[in-house]
């Protein structure tokens, strides 16, 4: 039996909810803010990213695009590295890491083949110039940042639920240090 790497990419959310899941049930005193703050990084790199998208229009080259190739996977990777940290989660680390390389890796791949089919030489050249995650070449693109891409995007959905994740995060320990201690 033949192990499809491009059918496992499809289990990227469930992974990351899984993570989610595990830092909720972690048992942490306070989360750490510097944590709290990646992850809104994280959070701010995908509306930047999506601000610059028009999928299926055209090559997306500008913005965050001119320095990475995959600016939302970058911001995913860089908000549940995040929430990890938030929750002193240091075990969850590596998994995390292990698990956003299988799950994410193959997703990207799959992503590229089809732009390579649709784009063909853009697409070539671009890929030439900008690196696939991490920036490392800092060129800045010609595209204008735009809400209504965010919207269409449907990216603000994304950021509000995990707003609200982190907001939990902090709810579920404030929850524990009053059943913990019930008279204050």
């Amino acid at each position: 039996m033949k192990l499809d790497l491009h059918r496992i990419g499809r289990f990227r959310l469930l992974f990351g909810y899984l993570i989610g899941l595990l830092c909720l049930v972690h048992d942490k005193h306070e989360l750490f803010m510097p944590g709290v703050g990646i992850a809104l990084l994280g959070i701010a790199v995908r509306i930047w990213a999506a601000g610059h998208l028009q999928k299926n229009v055209r090559l997306a080259t500008g913005g965050p695009y001119a320095f990475t190739r995959n600016p939302l996977y970058l911001g995913s990777f860089v908000l549940g590295a995040g929430v990890v940290a938030s929750v002193r989660a240091w075990w969850l680390l590596p998994v995390y890491l292990a698990g956003f390389a299988v799950f994410y890796w193959p997703t990207v791949h799959r992503e590229e083949r089809q732009l390579l089919e649709r784009f063909g030489d853009e697409y070539r050249a671009y890929r030439d110039r900008v690196p696939a995650l991490l920036p490392w070449k800092f060129r800045p693109g010609e595209d204008r940042f735009s809400f209504a891409r965010v919207i269409r995007n449907r990216e603000h959905l994304y950021a509000l639920g995990c707003v609200v994740f982190l907001l939990a995060l902090e709810a579920t320990e404030e929850l524990r240090a009053l059943l913990r201690h019930p008279h204050g």
